[in-house]
């Protein structure tokens, strides 16, 4: 918020000057107060507010569904161009990456006015030679910085070390393990809420889930990496719904449609029990193709696994 809103600082100070505590802390209230009267921040399509809660806006389910129904596991570039037309906002000249990151029209707006200049490469390091400080990017250039300039570090939190691999239910039945090496869902926490549920049931040794390593998966193809994300949760929630009680997904508070009122929702979850059964089987065909095309780890928990010590 210092920097995307282009709100400066209320200290009438040298750059080199390093405030303190309360004097961060009070520019931030600064920058909220600011923000506040100059734009209204939502997410427009996803999560509208008001009457378009019950009238408009496009529910979470329906997208996944929808990638669902178009990924075959092999068309990656076909449903990112959809994807992009259909919900895509962006502030660069072009993309390739899509990791489902939420951003809102008036966040997109605030954020282009505010650029002066886009770099279409990758920071490795920043250097201080006798010169002045200089950026050094990937492809070999190299771009000067204006003394006063502040790095934002967004490289992002996916851990890249190569852990040892771990099942998500261990060859005793005894243990379940909620990882990326061994994944059942999109998000740890949904795999945390339907893994212990079917855990606790006497259910998941014997529930078909597809596991995915998702760090493996991520490395060797970034673009089919959210396509295969929908597919496994549409895949592993399928045999949820067969497995589990009703109860376990009404009392689910992950479920991002809760944002929308309880009619519209009735209705999604009506639409996704009359067809999750034919939507299982196609993001099975997409997960087996992935792990033909990539020879990742993607398919049902293998039964010939050493144990852990």
């Amino acid at each position: 918020m210092f920097t995307a809103g282009n709100i400066k600082w209320t200290l009438r100070q040298r750059p080199s000057y390093l405030p303190s505590k309360d004097e961060v802390l009070a520019h931030f209230e600064h920058c909220l107060d600011t923000i506040a009267k100059d734009q209204r921040v939502d997410r427009d399509l996803f999560f509208p507010e008001g009457i378009a809660r019950w009238r408009g806006g496009v529910m979470f389910s329906a997208v996944a569904a929808e990638f669902t129904a178009r990924f075959n596991g092999a068309n990656e570039d076909e449903v990112w161009d959809w994807f992009r037309r259909s919900y895509g906002l962006w502030a660069t000249p072009h993309t390739g990456n899509l990791f489902l990151g939420l951003l809102s029209e008036a966040e997109r707006v605030t954020v282009d006015s505010a650029l002066n200049q886009v770099v279409m490469d990758h920071l490795v390091d920043v250097i201080d030679d006798d010169e002045q400080p200089r950026m050094l990017l990937r492809s070999g250039a190299s771009l000067p910085l204006r003394p006063g300039s502040w790095m934002v570090n967004c490289t992002g939190y996916l851990n890249h070390l190569d852990f040892p691999y771990e099942p998500y239910l261990s060859p005793s039945g005894t243990t379940l393990s909620i990882q990326p090496q061994s994944a059942i869902m999109h998000l740890t926490s949904f795999g945390a809420y339907f893994g212990t549920h079917l855990f606790l049931s006497d259910r998941l040794s014997d529930a078909g889930l597809y596991e995915v390593d998702l760090m493996e998966l991520y490395n060797a193809s970034r673009k089919v990496f959210p396509p295969t994300l929908f597919a496994l949760a549409a895949h592993n929630l399928s045999l949820c719904v067969d497995a589990l009680p009703a109860s376990a997904f009404r009392e689910c508070g992950l479920d991002f449609d809760r944002w929308y009122p309880l009619p519209r929702r009735s209705i999604a979850q009506l639409k996704f029990l009359r067809q999750h059964r034919a939507d299982r089987e196609r993001a099975r065909h997409a997960l087996d193709t992935v792990r033909a095309r990539y020879g990742v780890r993607c398919g049902p928990l293998s039964r010939e696994l050493p144990r852990i010590a």
